[in-house]
């Protein structure tokens, strides 16, 4: 049995070639990876502490009515926005899934057809 070495260098070189660019990043610029979404996440945790917070400062200056809704409602009202945003991202997620099911199934049935 006669070992080709070209075919050992070449897999030898292959799993020795480093990435130039990350993957994280390659995804970033071809816009597979989202940022909205943290950023909306983000938004919407620091806008919540200080309703919170402004509410309960309401509630200490005899602004009882405005600082429980501010303090209860508005965190309620802008969940329901933002899952209404992030409905748009979670269908992306699921549309890819679907699409990598697909791949695999199609290289599965490619394989079993050689």
């Amino acid at each position: 049995m006669q070992i080709d070495t070209n075919e050992v260098k070449k897999q030898i070189k292959e799993k020795m070639q480093l990435e130039i660019v990350p993957k994280w990043m390659k995804n970033f610029f071809s816009f597979r990876t989202m940022i909205f979404p943290l950023i909306i996440k983000i938004i919407f945790l620091i806008s919540t502490i200080i309703a919170v917070i402004s509410g309960v400062n309401m509630l200490f200056n005899d602004k009882v009515i405005p600082g429980l809704g501010l303090i209860f409602l508005y965190p309620i009202v802008t969940h329901l926005l933002v899952e209404f945003i992030m409905l748009f991202f979670s269908m992306l997620d699921v549309q890819k899934s679907i699409d990598n099911e697909l791949k695999a199934i199609r290289a599965e049935l490619a394989n079993k057809n050689k």
